[in-house]
């Protein structure tokens, strides 16, 4: 529809997540490494994509499994300012939000920022 909008983002309580950066360190590992297995094996992707949907693989779910792998689901998630300012106005769309709310305070790269850092996302796309 043209506008910007969260894809592939996770959340986390501000307190839980600096409370165990451990924690969030390795879970965002997982995660990189999981958008990793989906972009490079279609067989497992569409036998996940079947088993949660309850639905058969068709042309047309490999078409949209294509689109995803290739255009909206990016290497390393990321969350954009404008992408949550989306998110904010539909929540506010159906009720009231506080005053003075930013898209701002969601947004904390930290943790999907060190796999990056780290070589990871490098290490995983270059054994393919």
């Amino acid at each position: 529809m043209g506008r910007p909008y969260l894809y592939g983002t996770v959340a986390a309580r501000k307190s839980f997540a600096q409370s165990r950066p451990d924690l969030m360190i390795r879970f965002a590992r997982a995660f990189v490494e999981g958008i990793h297995r989906f972009k490079t094996d279609k067989r497992t992707a569409l036998a996940t994509i079947e088993k949660y949907t309850r639905t058969k693989t068709t042309p047309e779910t490999e078409q949209v499994y294509e689109i995803y792998a290739q255009r909206y689901t990016k290497r390393v998630p990321e969350i954009t300012r404008e992408g949550m300012q989306t998110v904010l106005e539909e929540i506010g769309e159906s009720r009231p939000l506080p005053g003075g709310l930013t898209a701002q305070r969601f947004l904390n790269p930290r943790y999907f920022k060190h796999s990056a850092d780290s070589g990871l996302v490098e290490e995983l796309y270059r054994s393919r």
